[in-house]
């Protein structure tokens, strides 16, 4: 479950409120109206461009196709090396 944001936070609270009230108070339609304002600013509200999940999977490949890289970088040398010594 993601955080809430403020504004998620007000629009509970303003439906928090308004189910106290009485739909036919003049105060209530000003509610609803303030609800539906809050509900298009959190529609328009930017989000991030690429997930944040997606970007630490992306790093963790990129690391581990670096280990492996290396890895195989040293190990090539060891292992020709001990094909040298070995009797044939």
């Amino acid at each position: 479950m993601e955080p809430k944001n403020d504004i998620s936070v007000e629009v509970d609270r303003v439906v928090d409120f308004l189910s106290k009230m009485n739909p036919s108070d003049e105060n209530y339609t000003k509610g609803v109206q303030n609800l539906k304002t809050l509900c298009e600013a959190r529609a328009k509200r930017p989000g991030f461009l690429i997930e944040p999940e997606v970007l630490i999977t992306a790093a963790v490949n990129v690391i581990g196709i670096v280990l492996i890289l290396r890895h195989e970088q040293f190990n090539v040398v060891t292992t020709r090396a001990m094909s040298f010594i070995r009797p044939k």
